[in-house]
C-alpha cells in the first residue's frame, strides 16, 4: 500500500512535468523590455493557479493517516501530513518558476524576485486552502486561498507601481516600501493562513468518531 507521502508526490509529479514542458514557450514572446511589470505579474498569477490547483488535488489526502508510526497524537500526525502536503505543491511551484522565468529572459535579480514571490504565495494558497477545507467546504476553501493569492500578488503590483526598475530591468530594491507595502500582508496572509490550518486540523480530528477512545488513551 502506498504512504500518503507518496500518493501525494504521484498526484504532484504530473503537473511537474507538464510545467516543466511548457516552461520553454516563454521562449516565444519577445524580449523583456526595461519595466517588465505586466509580463511578471501574468507569470506570477499563473504560476499561483498552479499551485492552486495541485493543493486542490491534495485535499482528499488530509484525512489519510499520516506517519503512524510516531508516538504523536492525531492532532499532531494530521498538523504534519497538512505541511507536507504544503511543501509538495510549493516545490512544484518553485521548480516551474525557476524553468519558466528563465525562458521569459528575465534579468536574474527579477527571476529571483519570481521565485520568492512564487513561494511565499504557493504555501501560503495551499495552507488555506486546506484549512478551509477542513473547517467548511472545498468551494469556499477555493475562493478563499485564491483571494489570499490575489492580495499578496497585488501587493507586489503595489510595489513594482510605486518603485518600478532599474533603467536596464533590474529589481530596484527599496527597503523601505517594501516593509510597507509588502510584508505587511505577507505577514498578515502567513498569520490567517497559520491560524486556519490549525483551526481546521483540530476540527477535522475532534469530528472523528473514535477521537474520544484516543483522547483517553493518551491521557492514560
Amino acid at each position: 500500500m502506498t504512504s500518503p507521502i507518496e500518493r501525494a508526490l504521484l498526484i504532484a509529479f504530473p503537473w511537474l512535468a507538464g510545467g516543466l514542458l511548457l516552461a520553454p514557450l516563454g521562449l516565444l514572446f519577445g524580449p523583456v523590455g526595461p519595466q517588465p511589470t505586466q509580463r511578471m505579474l501574468i507569470h506570477l498569477s499563473l504560476l499561483v493557479l498552479l499551485g492552486l490547483a495541485i493543493a486542490d488535488r491534495l485535499v482528499e489526502l488530509l484525512q489519510l493517516p499520516w506517519f503512524p508510526a510516531t508516538p504523536w497524537n492525531s492532532t499532531t500526525r494530521r498538523l504534519a501530513g497538512a505541511v507536507v502536503l504544503v511543501i509538495v505543491p510549493t516545490g512544484v511551484v518553485g521548480l516551474v518558476t525557476l524553468a519558466s522565468a528563465a525562458a521569459l529572459r528575465f534579468d536574474p535579480s527579477v527571476q529571483f524576485l519570481q521565485l520568492l514571490s512564487a513561494l511565499d504565495i504557493a504555501w501560503v494558497v495551499a495552507a488555506a486552502l486546506y484549512g478551509l477545507a477542513l473547517l467548511e467546504d472545498r468551494f469556499l476553501a477555493r475562493g478563499g486561498a485564491l483571494l489570499l493569492g490575489a492580495l499578496c500578488v497585488g501587493s507586489l503590483w503595489n510595489y513594482l507601481w510605486v518603485v518600478g526598475f532599474t533603467e536596464d530591468g533590474r529589481w530596484l530594491v527599496d527597503g523601505a516600501q517594501l516593509l510597507r507595502l509588502v510584508i505587511p500582508v505577507d505577514v498578515v496572509a502567513a498569520l490567517v493562513t497559520t491560524v486556519l490550518l490549525v483551526a481546521g486540523v483540530r476540527r477535522s480530528v475532534s469530528d472523528e468518531p473514535d477521537q474520544p477512545m484516543e483522547q483517553a488513551s493518551d491521557q492514560s
